[in-house]
């Protein structure tokens, strides 16, 4: 990074991700990014991450860099260049270079392995902890479980966050006499972790423990159930005190724990049975390393006898009997607290490393298991091998230490695997991390890494404009050197940065982490957090840039065209998500009471909005200008604010919004409430389901509409249920907003109900101005009921204009918008349902079977016709990025918006997608019974460009599917077919083909059997048609002769026609030598159609 680093920054290095669809694209992006960072002036390696991290989300091919400067940044990406160039098949350095073209991910599993108590070292994450709330959580609430007056009880923040001058001198040995305090903070350690990743994505599908890990396991699995805070501090309290009963029982007998190494399993057989009842096998590690349980009176012999065959032993410090016969006795108090708290089914797959298998599903079984491990060796290599056997590739271990990583590379020694420690006692924990993240990512892991950058006020960068980057000024660090007594996560104070605060100035906005604990109470200006000050004139004029990320505002999520249940696979993916019009209001009110300072919303004047903007990509960079300006009742301070993108003529062009604030001192007064009657109403009573999804688009934070009571041609009453704003921002729980927009944006959805009832379904409403609105109150209950009244005042060939007054149900008026108005688009109606129900409804028309001939072999088709190329074209293509995010999965959505060209080619791109996502939905539903969506499965072309389906789905049928789309400028048809090879095409009747190209194609005879049929000029279009549909089905197209494509017989009453192979046909397809080739053909809606199914067995051996 360009400038002095603070002295305690823990950020020493920074993870660079780069991805692309594939790996010869890959390529190409690292080209990019090195000829940004040759040309960029003083560039932080901070934001080129964060950059990076942002871009890299969701594509395959992923090479991960871990970088110290930018120069590092650079020469590594120049050598990783090569080697790509190269075809190398992996690159993976001891300095953080990750990529490999053979990825385990997805197709392997992916495994959580948490470890036990000997994993516990002095001051273990503590700089995760200074860095991620979610691993300082996890040891907040230990701190607060064991919390006591008693001076001499076990506090947990002395004894694994020690000051410097208590390090004990082997920082490395973990402590025999603290067994119970090590469990329980490695078990709060395990759960930092788990949070951690779960916070960045990464979902396991197995799970397993070592040695006293299995509770953190069970945890994670949810066998103790959905944990409040409130319960896991109870839960880690009755833990600890169980264990420190078993500890300090006097009947457990002394042991010695003893591990050795390359010690042959007979030789330790041997031992056991020549001292019954004082040695017994504990632990296997690895193939190598195992470790025996001892009595002292025999450790002197059985160490000699050991040495004596070239054994190498060591002392392990432990001087329980855990996991031997000789802890029977502790079996009682285990399962009285695994009785108590394991009383749920697990949601993951929890392998036992006591019978190296998987966990039954009932919770007494998981209860008898769990504790008879602590009487059982445990088979850590066994349980290894058996998961390995069940498909998992990726072995993550989510705890201190990483000494298990170790024994699973022994195990599975030259076996394509990947087992991954995410922390590492001799190396810095950030910096092992960003290794840990840097070799998932290369090999296929889905990780969303902005979570590195939370709090640290990254900016994303332009790599095609690297001339364009804005120089970062340096801030201290701000948070405290030394760890100090464990609190809750310290709130930000001050969000604004501008670049010339002085450093005492930013020593001030900086939050401190003091020795008290600190609470949330809430934080001012939510919406410009992080934000920088480009220009300001105090009190007159302030310019800001802000870049708005989904992460750190999850309520921005829901205001997507497409948010009910668009993935089965990816539950939390959403449509195409826009600023919406209130929530771009919230921004200007923030900074209008920023320019000037304590004065509340009172009024909003002249609001209109030009266009609209969403976030592609996951973020948004604005431009806000606050400027003070005169009005003529000086009750109020007047300021007009305009919202502009960051693009580089924005200064020239309309703003995105723009409003005039009025902002005042004085408190809210009451208002008496007097909404208009409705003429001729018409009682409704719709709630629930009626309005969510079936009517209104809005996600889960935004679905406040809790009932409609009236409708009439004039308006409509509704009631709304104010939002709670615990979930809206990341870093806060408590956002202390100007006008609450959650609350506002539900409230003008019903402008959007009141359509609904329309006769014409598939009308959609977007707001985009208004005259006024006053605010009564500006501060609300959450959980509170509010009565809304909209009234239609005016209506123009293209838009609606409403008043809409809300009260608290008292009488009592809290808001009013007068001149509301919206846009009102019309789409098809099947568009519309398609985007409020996408796993319900489809954009496309299933093919009648009898098209493909009935053939015996299960098929599914779909066709799409009568495209509405205008409705694409109008609104910056705003129904065409609906549509195109509704149905695209996330990896697809990184090729569209890098497609270029006319909208009509990317129309027909586009609906070929959906037309052959669809064809396998339905082939799925109808002969799986299995139901999917659009964006569950992925179309992907192979080298020749035949499409091939992708998906998790494939992991639920043994079935191959096979795929084949055609189109012409009317049709686009897709068919798929099971355990066969597919082809179709189609070609729009009356189509002239020219001599030329007649003669190229046929033969002399198969113009003469065109002619024999009576129709010639539709038996030609046919035979053509079905040329290309057999070239489909071989997988190559019209790679050869098309006359070599013989078509020897044809049924005019039926269609059916008969092709062989010749030529240079049979040279590559020389099973198909003499073989008469079946090709059905039909008419349908002005076409031919032509369909070929070739039985999967005739590809079974080389071509």
């Amino acid at each position: 990074m360009t400038g002095s680093r603070h002295l305690y920054d823990p950020f020493d290095c920074e993870l660079c991700l780069l991805g692309a669809a594939d790996d010869s694209r890959l390529a190409e992006e690292v080209k990019r990014i090195i000829h940004f960072l040759e040309h960029a002036q003083d560039v932080s390696l901070q934001d080129v991450a964060y950059t990076c991290a942002c871009s890299a989300r969701s594509m395959p091919a992923v090479l991960a860099v871990v970088a110290v400067s930018v120069a590092d940044l650079r020469d590594r990406l120049i050598q990783a260049h090569k080697k790509l160039s190269e075809n190398a098949g992996r690159i993976r350095d001891k300095s953080g270079t990750y990529f490999f073209r053979d990825r385990l991910c997805p197709r392997g599993r992916i495994a959580f392995l948490f470890p036990g108590a000997v994993s516990f070292y002095p001051d273990m994450l503590r700089d995760l902890c200074l860095v991620f709330e979610d691993c300082r959580s996890a040891f907040d609430e230990l701190e607060e479980a064991l919390r006591t007056r008693d001076t001499e009880t076990f506090s947990p923040a002395d004894y694994i966050f020690p000051p410097a001058a208590c390090y004990r001198n082997d920082a490395e040995t973990f402590s025999a006499q603290a067994f119970s305090e090590s469990f329980i903070a490695v078990h709060a350690a395990n759960t930092a972790l788990f949070r951690l990743f779960d916070r960045m994505g990464v979902t396991p599908d197995g799970l397993a423990g070592f040695s006293g890990g299995d509770f953190a396991a069970l945890e994670a699995a949810g066998v103790y159930g959905d944990l409040s805070r409130n319960k896991r501090i109870v839960f880690m309290r009755e833990g600890y005190q169980m264990l420190s009963r078993l500890v300090e029982r006097e009947d457990l007998p002394a042991c010695v724990m003893l591990s050795v190494i390359d010690a042959p399993r007979e030789m330790l057989d041997t031992l056991a049975n020549a001292y019954p009842g004082r040695l017994a096998l504990s632990f296997f590690h690895s193939p190598r390393q195992q470790t025996i349980a001892l009595s002292p009176t025999i450790l002197k012999e059985v160490t000699a006898e050991l040495h004596k065959a070239g054994v190498k032993t060591m002392t392990v410090p432990i001087d329980r009997p855990f996991n031997t016969p000789w802890c029977s006795k502790v079996l009682p108090p285990i399962k009285q607290f695994l009785s108590h708290w394991a009383r749920h089914v697990p949601k993951i797959p929890i392998y036992s490393c006591a019978t190296a298998e998987r966990l039954p599903a009932q919770p007494r079984a998981i209860q008898s298991l769990t504790a008879d491990q602590w009487t059982s060796p445990i088979l850590f290599d066994d349980t290894i091998r058996q998961m390995y056997a069940d498909g998992f590739r990726v072995f993550i271990e989510l705890g201190a230490r990483g000494n298990m990583t170790n024994a699973i590379d022994e195990t599975l020694k030259n076996q394509p695997h990947q087992a991954v420690a995410v922390n590492r006692i001799h190396r810095s924990g950030l910096v092992q991390l960003h290794h840990a993240l840097g070799l998932l990512a290369a090999q296929g892991v889905q990780l969303d890494l902005t979570m590195l950058h939370l709090h640290r006020r990254s900016r994303m960068l332009d790599f095609n404009r690297p001339l364009s980057v804005i120089t970062r000024t340096e801030n201290d660090l701000r948070l405290a050197a030394r760890l100090p007594s464990l609190t809750l996560f310290a709130p930000p104070g001050e969000f604004l940065t501008s670049s010339r605060a002085t450093s005492e100035q930013a020593r001030k906005a900086m939050p401190v982490i003091t020795d008290k604990r600190s609470f949330d109470f809430g934080a001012d200006f939510p919406m410009l957090a992080n934000a920088a000050i480009l220009e300001e004139q105090p009190g007159v004029m302030m310019e800001i840039a802000k870049v708005l990320t989904l992460e750190d505002y999850p309520f921005l999520r829901d205001y997507a065209l497409g948010t009910a249940q668009l993935s089965y696979a990816t539950p939390a993916l959403k449509g195409l998500t826009l600023l919406s019009l209130v929530s771009s209001l919230e921004m200007m009110c923030e900074a209008a009471r920023k320019l000037v300072p304590r004065r509340r919303v009172a009024q909003i004047d002249n609001l209109h909005a030009q266009r609209w903007v969403g976030f592609e990509r996951g973020s948004l960079r604005v431009i806000l200008r606050a400027e003070r300006i005169s009005w003529p009742d000086t009750h109020y301070t007047a300021v007009r604010v305009q919202l502009r993108d960051d693009s580089p003529n924005s200064a020239f062009t309309w703003p995105i919004v723009e409003a005039i604030i009025l902002l005042t001192a004085a408190g809210p007064a009451n208002h008496p409430i007097q909404p208009p009657p409705l003429a001729n109403p018409r009682p409704v009573n719709w709630s629930g389901h009626d309005i969510y999804p079936d009517r209104l688009f809005h996600g889960e934070s935004l679905r406040i509409v809790r009932h409609v009571d009236l409708w009439s041609e004039e308006g409509i009453d509704f009631e709304v249920e104010v939002p709670g704003r615990a979930d809206a921002v990341r870093y806060t729980k408590i956002p202390l907003f100007s006008i609450w927009p959650m609350l506002l944006d539900g409230i003008v959805s019903a402008f959007s109900l009141w359509r609904a009832h329309e006769k014409f379904a598939g009308a959609i409403s977007m707001p985009f101005r208004a005259r006024r609105i006053i605010f009564h109150a500006n501060t609300f209950t959450e959980g509170a009921r509010l009565r809304g009244y909209l009234r239609l005042i005016s209506v123009t060939p293209r838009s609606h204009v409403a008043d809409i007054q809300v009260s608290d149900g008292n009488g009592n008026l809290l808001i009013h918008f007068r001149g509301w108005e919206e846009l009102c688009e019309r789409v098809p109606p099947e568009y519309h349902q398609f985007i409020l129900r996408p796993s319900e409804q489809y954009l496309t028309r299933e093919l009648p079977l009898e098209l493909l001939g009935n053939p015996a072999t299960p098929v599914a088709a779909s066709v799409a016709t009568e495209v509405p190329f205008k409705i694409f074209e109008n609104n910056q293509e705003l129904w065409l990025k609906t549509l195109a995010h509704v149905l695209l999965a996330p990896v697809e959505r990184e090729e569209w918006l890098e497609m270029q060209g006319a909208t009509n080619r990317r129309v027909e791109w586009l609906f070929g997608r959906a037309a052959a996502k669809e064809a396998v939905r339905r082939f799925l539903f109808k002969y799986h019974q299995a139901r999917w969506t659009d964006a569950d499965i992925p179309i992907w072309p192979d080298d020749s460009g035949k499409p091939h389906p992708l998906g998790p789905w494939r992991e639920h049928t043994a079935a191959k599917i096979d795929l084949s789309i055609t189109h012409t400028s009317k049709l686009i048809i897709a068919a798929v077919a099971a355990n066969a090879r597919i082809g179709i095409d189609i070609e729009m009747l009356g189509r002239a083909l020219s001599d030329d190209f007649t003669r190229g194609v046929f033969t002399h005879e198969e113009l003469e059997l065109a002619a024999h049929t009576g129709e010639a000029p539709t038996a030609v279009l046919r035979f053509w048609c079905a040329k290309e549909a057999i070239s489909k089905a071989l997988g190559t197209g019209i790679r050869y002769s098309p006359q070599d494509l013989r078509i020897t017989a044809v049924d005019a009453m039926t269609g059916q026609l008969q092709i062989e192979l010749l030529g240079q046909w049979l040279e590559f397809f020389k099973q198909f030598k003499g073989r008469k080739n079946p090709i059905h053909t039909a008419l349908f809606e002005g076409h031919a159609v032509a369909t070929c199914l070739l039985p999967a067995s005739l590809f079974e051996t080389p071509e």
